[in-house]
């Protein structure tokens, strides 16, 4: 498969990492990100910046031809690159001003890339516990792309067991007809990327889409039967004021939405005010309300949903029914489970090692239509490394057990972390720590993130996140 509609296909992948540099904070003392300078959002462990492209041969090639680990739940990313513009404050790169065929070329890519990984030992003949579909904005797909998507995806591995599956879609984007073939197509969950109800924050941050165009999503989300609908916002837009802050929240829940999505804004440099790219980027840059502000707004948001009936599930989403609505991809994440990344800049996770695709959207392409995974770097994860990792992504949750860690590692957490243990105490961050349960208070909870780096290998500390 020679992939030639994507042969003049911008390289704006090259070069640009997702992530940053984590601002530090008096780091000789704490080891944590400072907040105002934009703490970064702790997706993984170890930080990507310490993966290599040696250890693709050396680990991650070698573990895919083992079998997988007994019990362990298997979830699958597909990302999908492409966005009417690229948004101001976003560090994802992405690929703007495609034609269909430019997309159905790369479709057929991910079928490619999927279907290598069906063959290995470690994938073979398993059933993904969740599906996830993100961006770039997948909404931009006509609804036939992503009904040939999901038939490639079931055409490898069969979706008898899968629980969740999830799109991101963007509110201008995202039609009537769309929500009628997402639904036929067993979607589960709706993200839409609202970031704002304030015109002119939508307006100042490079947004396609008007508020207006996030209520008429949600009633064709309705309409079509969707089944869980989830507001994504963004506290800190330039543009966003005290006064327009809490009433996109009360439209939000006034939309009915099943889940509320908050994430703070990280002032990170690979984006276009970052870089300068944006117009009046300067200025942009002036705007951005201080971390204070952020965190200020959003510990008043999640007050104000659960005034309205909702359950903070962990330290971004709300929801109206946590019993059946926690997003699946993020659970499993959190307790070891295998993860399969498809497109280019993707990461996974499989059996103990950690994967991520090429950022060239031409090395991608090239590597596939040989017949080789896409591959860019990895890092096989030491025991303690799994262990910090699993403990990072749960206590993004608001809380973890120590028996868990205890049986599953043979690790006594008051006792390896009583350091950072009785730091975060000392500064109202932690709410208990016993041996049935470690809790963060609301606030250790908003700034979880920034506080993560306290409990990773030293070496890991101060790494780029990158």
């Amino acid at each position: 498969m020679t992939p030639a509609a994507l042969d003049d296909m911008p390289a704006v992948y090259r070069g640009t990492p997702r992530y940053s540099v984590v601002g530090m904070s008096d780091a000789s003392r704490t080891g944590v990100a400072d907040p105002d300078a934009g703490s970064l959002a702790v997706a993984t462990y170890p930080p990507p910046s310490v993966w290599t492209a040696g250890a693709i041969a050396a680990d991650a090639l070698p573990v895919l031809d083992l079998p997988p680990v007994a019990g362990a739940p298997l979830g699958v990313y597909v990302h999908l690159p492409f966005c009417r513009q690229h948004c101001h404050f976003c560090c994802v790169p992405v690929v703007t001003g495609r034609s269909a065929t430019d997309v159905d070329a790369y479709l057929r890519l991910i079928a490619g890339e999927w279907a290598q990984y069906g063959s290995r030992r470690a994938i073979e003949g398993r059933s993904p516990a969740y599906v996830y579909i993100g961006g770039g904005t997948p909404s931009l797909l006509v609804p036939a792309q992503l009904e040939g998507l999901a038939a490639r995806l079931r055409g490898t591995l069969s979706w008898d067991h899968v629980e969740d599956v999830t799109v991101e879609c963007e509110p201008g984007t995202f039609t009537a007809e769309t929500a009628r073939r997402l639904r036929a197509i067993g979607v589960t969950r709706l993200c839409l990327g609202a970031a704002s109800f304030s015109r002119p924050a939508l307006s100042r941050s490079g947004r396609g889409h008007r508020p207006s165009d996030i209520a008429r999503a949600c009633r064709s989300a309705r309409t079509a039967g969707l089944p869980h609908v989830e507001i994504e916002l963004v506290a800190g837009l330039p543009g966003e004021t005290d006064a327009s802050w809490p009433l996109g929240v009360e439209q939000a829940v006034a939309l009915d939405a099943d889940s509320v999505t908050i994430y703070q804004l990280e002032q990170i440099p690979a984006t276009p005010i970052g870089t300068g790219t944006a117009p009046g980027a300067a200025d942009l840059r002036a705007a951005l309300p201080p971390g204070a502000t952020r965190r200020r707004w959003t510990r008043d948001a999640f007050d104000a949903l659960e005034a309205a009936g909702y359950v903070m599930i962990d330290a971004y989403t709300a929801t109206r029914a946590p019993g059946r609505a926690r997003p699946a991809h993020r659970d499993i994440a959190a307790r070891g489970g295998d993860l399969v990344g498809l497109g280019v800049s993707s990461r996974g996770y499989v059996n103990g090692v950690l994967l991520q695709n090429v950022e060239d959207l031409d090395a991608y392409a090239r590597a596939v239509s040989r017949g080789d995974l896409p591959l860019g770097r990895a890092h096989h994860a030491s025991p303690d490394e799994r262990l910090i990792r699993e403990f990072a992504l749960q206590l993004k949750q608001g809380s973890v057990r120590p028996a868990y860690f205890l049986e599953k590692f043979d690790v006594d957490l008051l006792k390896r972390f009583a350091s950072p243990f009785a730091m975060l105490r000392a500064d109202g961050y932690l709410d208990d720590a016993t041996p049935d349960d470690v809790r963060l208070t609301r606030d250790g909870l908003l700034r979880v993130d920034a506080l993560l780096p306290r409990f990773f290998l030293p070496e890991h500390a101060f790494a780029r996140s990158a």
